[in-house]
């Protein structure tokens, strides 16, 4: 009996490396739609939080707000040498939807912010700046104006330049959208105007500075609804300037400088439902081309998507997860070269207002979110194996006949022993225990 139990033992741990082997099967080199695998999880689920990859390759996470809705102060690092997340100094203040901005000198710029996500939230005006080196927090001076959903754009000469957001100042009162945007000198420790935008105030838009150092400001939401306008800001002169609207509204969406200097506007929310008073959330994907001033429409992806991510992999596709609003959770790519979109098999990443960090190695760390467990991360290898044991095919039948037979021997062996063994007593949750997904 023993001698079966060994071969039962053997058996079964060959098959489930054989499964294991084909689990992690590499796709052929050039035609490789990468591959998903765990990175382990977060220490506190979260959404509405940044990412920010550090000049020593790890990633800072900070903020965002929690499964019970409350703003965390908290703030996590992963490290892809060892696959892990350790605990961070904590924010001197909680923030959701603040921006995060990595400095010339490798400090990260964290500003605004709401301080809390209930009937007395406030956006904040205070900055303060992280040192990796310590793991410690400092203030920085402070905006002129408060602001959260707004953006922060890293400037070719080491300034900051925030636009838009929505400022909420007063506890319990209605705010407004943020008509102003400043630029952040980290030498002086010291924010200034800019010059006067050519629209009024906006949220949920994007910010993307060009290769000739100017900075496009893409839709979002106003006053008056959705802001189909696009403006250039020229470090150079401190001024703004029109540039061609896009040929849809956005809101929402994401934004990629491609090599080619060009940047791919995808998704978003493009207007609000007559009926339903919801976003409705597009498919559309078109271009901006600086040195021609004009837009052009592309193929547009499989599924409406709104708060996605979309990343630009080394090899110079676009790998768009997640969103709100969506068809299919299916992330997808887009080849810039073919104009085209594929879908990739395998996980779905059914998660919105996550985060999607490129690594040093070239992959994608893709951490937290709405949708799947908010403490859940994971990384896709552009090159790479696939980790989905749904998708892995189960073992030979003949084996599987082997085993029961075995399975069945050692059944009646149990039976004919049952007057020796005894039953263990696992203790079980209780009946309103929260177990994570």
């Amino acid at each position: 009996m023993r001698a079966a139990l060994s071969v039962l033992a053997v058996l079964t741990s060959g098959m489930l490396g054989s499964a294991s082997m084909i689990v992690t099967a590499a796709t052929p080199a050039g035609t490789s739609l990468g591959g998903w695998s765990t990175a382990g999880a977060l220490r506190t689920g979260r959404a509405q939080h940044t990412a920010t990859r550090l000049l020593d390759g790890r990633v800072l996470v900070t903020g965002g707000r929690d499964r019970g809705d409350q703003a965390l102060a908290s703030t996590e690092l992963f490290d892809p040498k060892t696959g892990r997340w350790q605990a961070g100094a904590a924010l001197d203040a909680a923030r959701v939807d603040q921006t995060a901005t990595l400095l010339l000198n490798g400090r990260v710029l964290v500003a605004g912010g709401f301080d809390r996500l209930d009937a007395r939230e406030r956006s904040l005006a205070t900055a303060e700046i992280f040192d990796p080196g310590r793991n410690r927090w400092t203030p920085a001076a402070p905006m002129a104006v408060t602001r959260a959903r707004h953006t922060a754009t890293l400037l070719a000469d080491g300034r900051v330049l925030v636009v838009g957001g929505y400022s909420a100042p007063t506890p319990g009162k209605l705010g407004g959208f943020a008509p102003r945007a400043e630029v952040y000198d980290p030498i002086a420790n010291r924010w200034s105007d800019t010059n006067t935008m050519g629209t009024g105030g906006r949220q949920g838009h994007s910010a993307t500075r060009l290769l000739d150092g100017r900075v496009l400001v893409v839709g979002g939401e106003g006053t008056l609804g959705g802001n189909q306008s696009a403006e250039l800001y020229d470090p150079a002169t401190n001024t703004w300037a029109f540039a061609h609207f896009p040929l849809a509204p956005h809101v929402g969406h994401t934004a990629t400088l491609l090599a080619s200097g060009q940047v791919l506007i995808v998704g978003g929310a493009g207007s609000i439902s007559p009926t339903l008073h919801e976003p409705a959330a597009l498919a559309t994907a078109e271009i901006y081309q600086p040195g021609l001033n004009q837009w052009t429409l592309l193929t547009p992806m499989h599924t409406t998507r709104d708060h996605h991510t979309a990343t630009l992999l080394d090899d110079g596709r676009v790998l768009v997860v997640g969103g709100a609003y969506t068809s299919t959770p299916l992330p997808e790519l887009y080849d810039a070269a073919a104009n085209t979109w594929r879908l990739l098999p395998g996980d779905p990443m059914d998660r919105y207002a996550h985060t999607a960090t490129l690594l040093e190695n070239g992959r994608v760390l893709v951490a937290g979110g709405f949708g799947q467990s908010a403490a859940t991360t994971w990384v896709y290898d552009p090159a790479g194996r696939a980790s989905t044991p749904a998708a892995a095919p189960g073992p030979p039948f003949g084996m599987v006949a082997v085993l029961g037979a075995l399975l069945l021997l050692l059944l009646a062996w149990l039976w004919f022993r049952r007057a020796t063994l005894h039953r263990p007593s696992w203790p079980r949750p209780a009946g309103d225990e929260w177990l994570e997904p």
